[in-house]
């Protein structure tokens, strides 16, 4: 009795672990089917705002904002798999309080425009914000 006790304890904890694992795996998006990080940066100045265009690059370049301002700039995305998919953003570095991203749902096949904005505030400081955008595709619950 004792030694198929100790064989169901252990396989009990085998099994909570391996649960444990894959829980934090999911958390962590590892089984993202797509990922890809993006430079972003803006300028907050009070010498007047302007557009400003990286050209040739795949960089989302905000330009220069007077405050309060706000600047958006746009991705076309394509679903070309069977299933819908999330994509899920979020970003890093300074420029991170200043982006308004929004995870996104895209059927199977489909195509959507996806927004990303700089918003400041009056309270915002000067000065030059940076950063990178992380995109993670994954499949749709």
């Amino acid at each position: 009795m004792k030694k198929g006790y100790k064989i169901l304890l252990g396989a009990s904890i085998f099994l909570l672990v391996v649960v444990a694992l894959l829980l934090i795996m999911s958390l962590l998006n590892v089984w993202a089917l797509e990922k890809w990080d993006v430079f972003a940066n803006v300028t907050i100045t009070d010498e007047g705002g302007a557009f400003e265009l990286n050209k040739g690059s795949q960089d989302l370049t905000f330009g220069k904002l007077e405050l309060p301002g706000a600047s958006t700039r746009f991705i076309n995305f394509t679903n070309s798999y069977d299933f819908p998919v999330v994509l899920k953003m979020s970003a890093e570095g300074t420029i991170a309080p200043l982006l308004r991203l929004e995870d996104v749902e895209i059927e199977s096949r489909q195509a959507k425009t996806i927004s990303l904005s700089v918003v400041t505030t009056p309270e915002t400081e000067l000065g030059y914000y940076e950063g990178r955008v992380k995109f993670r595709l994954l499949a749709a619950k």
